[in-house]
C-alpha cells in the first residue's frame, strides 16, 4: 500500500509540475504586448520535463485510430512525419505491443527499415517509446528521440514518469464535466492531422477515390520525394499542387 501511495503521489506531482509550467508560459504570453507570437504549446511543457529531448506524443481515439500526433523539436517533427508516412516506428510499436520500445543506431534500421533512414538523416540515433496505459486500454504513446546513441537511465525513468502522469491524470476527463475537461483541448495548437485530412478530401474529389486512398497517395508521394507530408498537404490545400 505504501508503494501504491508513493506512486500516486509521484503521478500527481509530475502532472502538477507539467501543468504549472504550461500555465506559466500561457500567462507570460497573455501578458506580453501583441503581437506575442504563437500560443505556447502544451507539448513544450512535456519536453521541458524530459530535459528538452525531442518528443513525439501520439493519442488514439475510441476506434484505436490516431486522433492526434504532436511533436516538440525539429528531430521529432521529422520523426512524426516519417512514422506517419512509413506506417512503422517506435510510437506505433509501443501502442500495438503495450510495452516499452527502445532502439539505437543499427537497431533502428533492423527494426524499421522504412522509418529509420529518414530519422537517421535528421541525426536521430536513439529512440525510446512508452505506451500511455489507462486502467482498461492504451490511449497512445510518448516517444523521446536523442542525437546520441544512448537513452540514459535518468531519461528513461523520466519518460516513464511523464507517460504515467499523462495517462492516469492529465488525459483523463472529469466524469462530472467531460464537456469542459476534454484532454485534447490542451493540444489545440496542433493542425497536422487537420491539413492532411483536408488535402485528402480535396484529392478524393479530384481523383474520384476514397479519402483513405487519397491519404495513401499523399504518403506515397511524400515517401518517394523525401518531403514532409504536411508540406505536400499544405500545397494541395493552398493551390492544388500537392501531387504535382
Amino acid at each position: 500500500m505504501a508503494a501504491l501511495h508513493r506512486r500516486t503521489e509521484q503521478r500527481h506531482r509530475t502532472s502538477a509540475e507539467i501543468l504549472a509550467f504550461h500555465a506559466g508560459k500561457l500567462r507570460s504570453w497573455l501578458d506580453a504586448p501583441p503581437p506575442a507570437g504563437c500560443r505556447p504549446a502544451f507539448t513544450a511543457a512535456l519536453r521541458s520535463a524530459l530535459g528538452n529531448a525531442g518528443i513525439l506524443l501520439t493519442l488514439l481515439d475510441d476506434q484505436n485510430q490516431v486522433a492526434l500526433s504532436t511533436a516538440a523539436g525539429h528531430d521529432a517533427l521529422i520523426a512524426r512525419d516519417a512514422e506517419f508516412v512509413s506506417g512503422e516506428g517506435p510510437a506505433t510499436d509501443a501502442v500495438v505491443s503495450g510495452g516499452t520500445v527502445f532502439a539505437i543506431d543499427d537497431m533502428l534500421s533492423d527494426r524499421w527499415p522504412h522509418y529509420a533512414p529518414t530519422v537517421r538523416r535528421a541525426g536521430v540515433r536513439a529512440v525510446f517509446a512508452v505506451p500511455l496505459q489507462q486502467p482498461i486500454s492504451c490511449v497512445g504513446a510518448l516517444c523521446v528521440l536523442e542525437r546520441k546513441p544512448v537513452i540514459t537511465d535518468t531519461l528513461a525513468a523520466a519518460t516513464d514518469r511523464v507517460a504515467d502522469a499523462l495517462a492516469r491524470t492529465v488525459l483523463l476527463p472529469s466524469p462530472q464535466t467531460p464537456e469542459v475537461s476534454d484532454p485534447l483541448r490542451l493540444f489545440d495548437e496542433t493542425s497536422y492531422q487537420d491539413v492532411v485530412h483536408q488535402a485528402a478530401g480535396m484529392l478524393s474529389v479530384r481523383h474520384a477515390c476514397s479519402p483513405d486512398d487519397a491519404v495513401a497517395l499523399l504518403r506515397a508521394r511524400a515517401f518517394a520525394d523525401g518531403t514532409l507530408i504536411e508540406e505536400l498537404a499544405r500545397r494541395e490545400v493552398q493551390d492544388g499542387t500537392g501531387l504535382d
